[in-house]
């Protein structure tokens, strides 16, 4: 998943201007080494499948490539 590399300091940013408190979260977990994936899971399990298609078409405005966004489009 290295091409998520390239996107993920955008998202972060995003976040970090919408959701401090995420942010926050977000950053002391990949900072303590956690498993991006369980994060993704708990996250876009929490929100509706109209949230999640919104989370994912911004991701890909950012850039984000298209296996990245069908693995999360997959994640249950």
């Amino acid at each position: 998943m290295s091409d998520i590399n390239q996107v993920l300091p955008k998202l972060l940013g995003e976040l970090k201007g919408k959701n401090a408190n995420g942010f926050k979260l977000v950053s002391d977990f990949m900072r303590n080494g956690g498993n991006p994936n369980a994060i993704l899971k708990q996250i876009l399990g929490n929100v509706s499948p109209e949230q999640k298609q919104q989370i994912l078409n911004q991701a890909k405005g950012y850039g984000c490539p298209d296996k990245i966004l069908s693995h999360l489009q997959n994640m249950k």
